[in-house]
């Protein structure tokens, strides 16, 4: 004897499982709907291919993985792929390359201008820093450093007999070695350089908008011919092919830089560019 109706035992007993295995190929289904949706294609450059994962993206070429990504952000010709530290990994139809954030690049502007990257292999020194009068400028790099490395430089004050100024500085092997590997600055004195391959065309704008802080500078003069004020826009460093460098940045965003001159101070040759 069963307990309940005489019809709900026949059901029980003529249709056993089948309830279950109903349920059970629901279930099925929509595991299978699921996969298909995460491993869809979102997009394709050439030997490129950009796939939903579990958890994220996948980065495919010629069918072979080169990695997952929780976060990409899609645009009309190119997929950006978040790294770390201020980088992401940009795809399109040129191939795939390694840019840095618009913060990172300004961080680089500041740094090819008015800041440098010391090391010293005997007492495993790497420092990175940056000198400025403008305490302004001095909190605005600490507030970058901090955004894109997650650490905090010391800031210094130094008085008379030097020139007053502030020292922005940081210890760090890694992050040392990652803005050197930009080529920002290099072994000789003032010399530096526009990571050019690593910037689109925002990391352009915010890298000149670094560099302009530290060695740039808007300049007024009265036209007697005219009668009339003028202004000019005018950039300045010891380094004339790192100048020549900004120049082509300038050029490659559409505008028409005039040609580098130079000039003499204290026994020391600069050279500067200025736009009427």
């Amino acid at each position: 004897m069963g307990s309940g109706t005489r019809v709900g035992q026949w059901k029980e007993r003529f249709f056993e499982g089948e309830i279950e295995r109903e349920e059970a190929f629901e279930d099925e289904t929509e595991l299978q709907c699921r996969k298909e949706e995460v491993s869809r294609v979102i997009a394709s450059f050439g030997e490129y291919e950009v796939r939903g994962a579990e958890g994220g993206y996948e980065l495919l070429k010629e069918e072979k993985a080169v990695g997952t990504f929780k976060k990409i952000i899609i645009e009309e010709n190119s997929i950006f792929f978040e790294l770390s530290r201020g980088v992401s990994l940009e795809v399109s139809e040129k191939g795939i390359r390694e840019i840095v954030a618009s913060e990172k690049a300004e961080l680089c502007g500041l740094i090819a201008s008015d800041g440098g990257l010391y090391m010293s292999e005997k007492y495993h020194h790497y420092r990175i820093y940056l000198s400025s009068a403008d305490i302004e400028v001095a909190k605005h790099y600490e507030e970058l450093f901090e955004r894109v490395y997650r650490k905090r430089p010391h800031r210094y004050r130094y008085e008379p007999p030097s020139t007053p100024h502030y020292s922005v500085e940081i210890e760090d092997t890694s992050i040392y070695f990652d803005l050197w590997n930009l080529r920002i600055k290099g072994p000789n004195p003032y010399e530096f350089h526009v990571p050019k391959e690593h910037l689109d065309e925002r990391g352009m704008r915010a890298f000149l908008r670094g560099f302009f802080t530290g060695d740039g500078g808007v300049a007024m003069e009265y036209d007697r011919t005219q009668n009339r004020v003028r202004f000019h826009i005018r950039f300045d460093s010891k380094y004339k092919e790192g100048l020549e460098e900004i120049r082509n940045l300038l050029k490659d965003l559409g505008f028409r830089p005039p040609e580098i001159h130079e000039y003499y101070r204290e026994d020391r040759t600069y050279y500067y560019f200025m736009n009427p």
